[in-house]
C-alpha cells in the first residue's frame, strides 16, 4: 500500500492547480501535497506501532541535517521575537507566517525519510523513475493539445473539458470562473501550462523532472532508450518553447552542463585517475560563480538601469524582490530577521524603482493574490536566516553531490560497475542549487526526494563497500 501511495504521490508532482485547503498555506493548490501527507501519516503510523522493533538500521544523514537545519530556523525566530510578535500585513500575523512556514521544512524532512525508508525496500525505478516518466507523458499530451488549441477551436474545446479536471484550483471564489489554467493568462500569453498553475511552474516542474527521465535513459536498454530521449529532448523544448520560460531555460542549461560535466569528468563510465582535473574543475567553476555574483553586486546600478530599459516588468519584479531579500541581510546578516518575515518588509525595504512593476504594487495592495515573493532561494535564505542559514543550505547540497561522487568512485573502482541511479542523484543536487536562482519555494517535493535518496544511496553504497573489503580480508586470511 505504501508502495502504491508514494508512487501516486510522485505522479501527482505534476498537478499544482488543485483546489484549496487554507490550512496547508502555499501548499494548498498541490495536489502532492494531499496524497503525501496522507501516505506520511500511514507509513509513520505504520513504523511507530509495528516497524521500530522490526528495523534498528540507522538512518544516514537525514537527522543531523534536519536538526542543523531546524536549528537555524528556531534561533532565527528567537533572536528576532520582538519583531515579530505583533506585527501584521495584509490580514498575516508574522508569528504565524513563521509556523506555518516552518511546517513546510517539517513536511519536506518528513517526505526525506519516507523516500529514504521507501528505498529501503523498493528500487528508485518504481519509486520515482516511472511515475515520473508517466506525469512527463501526460504533461507532453496536455502541452500538445494546448498549444493546438491557440489556433484550433476543437483543440479549444477538448482542452477546456481536459481542464475542469486539471485545474480545479483556478475556480475563482468571487467571480466563480477560471482564472488560470485553460483559461486563464498562460492561454492569452500564448505559453504552456500543462498541469500546472502557470506556466513556470510547469518549466520548473520539468526541469527536475528531466533529471529522472535520464535516470529512466540509463536504465532502459534498446528501444526504451529511444524513447526516454524524445521524452527528454521534449521535456526540453517545452518550458524554452511552448512555455517560454527563464526557469525553465535556467534549469535544463544548467542539467546538462552537470552531464556533461559528470559523465565525462567526474563520474566516466570507467574509473579514472582524474583527481586533479576535478580538483581543477570545482575550483574553477566556484570562481566563476563568485565572480559572477561579485559582477552583478558591483556594477548593480548599471544592472537596474538595463533592467528597466528592457520594459520586462517581469523582470522588474524579480530583481526588485532579490535586491529587498539582499536588504534584509544587511540589517541581519548572521542569523537573518526570521524565517517567513520577507513579506513583513517588502514596503520598508523595496526599491523605489520596484514600484513602476504592476506586480508588486498588487502583492503590497490587494490581499486577494499570492503572498510576495522573493524569486530566489538564495535571497530568501539570506534575507530570513542570513549566512547560517545560506551557507548550509549551499553546503548541504555540494556535501551530499560530493559524498555521492565520492562513494561511487571508491565502488567503481571495487567493483567496476557505476550505479545507474550515482549520476542522476549528483545532478538532482545540482539542479536544486540551480533551481534557487529564480525560485524561492520549499514546497518542491523534488528537493526532499532527492535529500532522502540521496542519503540512502550514499548509506548503501557505504555498506556494499564496507562488504566488500570484509570478503576481502576473509579471503585473504584464508
Amino acid at each position: 500500500m505504501i508502495k502504491w501511495l508514494f508512487i501516486l504521490s510522485v505522479i501527482s508532482i505534476a498537478f499544482s492547480d488543485f483546489f484549496s485547503l487554507l490550512p496547508l498555506g502555499e501548499m494548498q493548490h498541490e495536489l502532492s501535497s494531499y496524497v503525501f501527507i496522507f501516505t506520511i501519516m500511514i507509513t509513520f503510523s505504520h513504523y511507530i506501532f509495528f516497524g521500530s522493533r522490526k528495523n534498528n538500521t540507522p538512518v544516514y544523514g537525514l537527522k543531523p541535517i534536519s536538526i542543523i537545519l531546524l536549528s537555524i530556523i528556531i534561533l532565527s525566530c528567537i533572536l528576532n521575537l520582538p519583531s515579530i510578535i505583533g506585527v501584521d500585513f495584509r490580514g498575516r500575523n508574522a508569528l504565524n507566517k513563521f509556523f506555518t512556514s516552518s511546517m513546510v521544512v517539517v513536511y519536506g524532512i518528513a517526505i526525506a525519510y519516507l523516500s529514504y525508508y521507501a528505498a529501503r525496500k523498493y528500487s528508485v525505478k518504481d519509486l520515482v523513475i516511472r511515475p515520473t516518466t508517466w506525469a512527463i507523458i501526460i504533461n507532453i499530451v496536455v502541452v500538445a493539445i494546448e498549444v493546438a488549441s491557440w489556433n484550433n477551436s476543437a483543440a479549444d474545446k477538448i482542452l477546456d473539458f481536459i481542464s475542469i479536471f486539471i485545474h480545479t484550483g483556478s475556480q475563482s471564489e468571487v467571480t466563480g470562473s477560471f482564472v488560470g489554467g485553460a483559461f486563464g493568462w498562460g492561454k492569452l500569453a500564448g505559453r504552456a501550462e500543462g498541469t500546472a498553475f502557470e506556466p513556470p511552474a510547469l518549466a520548473n516542474y520539468l526541469g527536475f523532472a528531466w533529471v529522472w527521465l535520464y535516470a529512466g535513459y540509463l536504465e532502459s536498454k534498446r528501444y526504451k532508450k529511444v524513447f526516454y530521449s524524445f521524452l527528454m529532448i521534449a521535456t526540453a523544448i517545452i518550458p524554452i518553447v511552448a512555455s517560454n520560460s527563464r526557469t525553465g531555460l535556467l534549469l535544463i542549461i544548467g542539467n546538462i552542463i552537470s552531464l556533461i560535466l559528470l559523465k565525462y569528468f567526474y563520474l566516466p563510465a570507467k574509473p579514472l585517475k582524474m583527481q586533479m582535473v576535478r580538483i581543477w574543475l570545482s575550483s574553477t567553476l566556484i570562481a566563476l560563480i563568485a565572480m559572477t555574483v561579485g559582477f552583478i553586486i558591483y556594477n548593480n546600478d548599471a544592472v537596474v538601469e538595463a533592467i528597466l530599459k528592457s520594459d520586462n516588468l517581469s523582470n522588474v519584479a524579480r530583481y526588485a524582490s532579490n535586491i529587498t531579500g539582499y536588504r534584509m541581510f544587511n540589517i541581519s546578516p548572521i542569523y537573518g530577521l526570521g524565517f517567513g518575515q520577507y513579506g513583513f518588509y517588502v514596503r520598508r525595504l523595496m526599491p523605489d524603482w520596484g514600484y513602476q512593476s504592476w506586480e508588486i504594487s498588487s502583492w503590497l495592495q490587494d490581499p486577494m493574490v499570492v503572498w510576495p515573493p522573493v524569486f530566489s532561494m538564495y535571497a530568501r535564505f539570506a534575507g530570513e536566516l542570513g549566512i547560517l542559514g545560506l551557507g548550509f543550505w549551499i553546503i548541504l547540497w555540494l556535501f551530499l553531490a560530493d559524498r555521492i561522487i565520492k562513494t561511487t568512485i571508491i565502488y567503481q573502482k571495487a567493483t567496476g560497475i557505476l550505479p545507474n541511479i550515482a549520476r542522476p542523484l549528483a545532478m538532482g543536487c545540482y539542479a536544486i542549487l540551480f533551481s534557487g536562482i529564480p525560485s524561492d519555494s520549499l514546497h518542491n517535493p523534488f528537493i526532499w526526494i532527492t535529500l532522502g535518496l540521496s542519503c540512502h544511496y550514499i548509506y548503501d553504497i557505504k555498506m556494499r563497500i564496507s562488504a566488500i573489503a570484509h570478503e576481502s580480508d576473509i579471503k585473504s586470511i584464508s
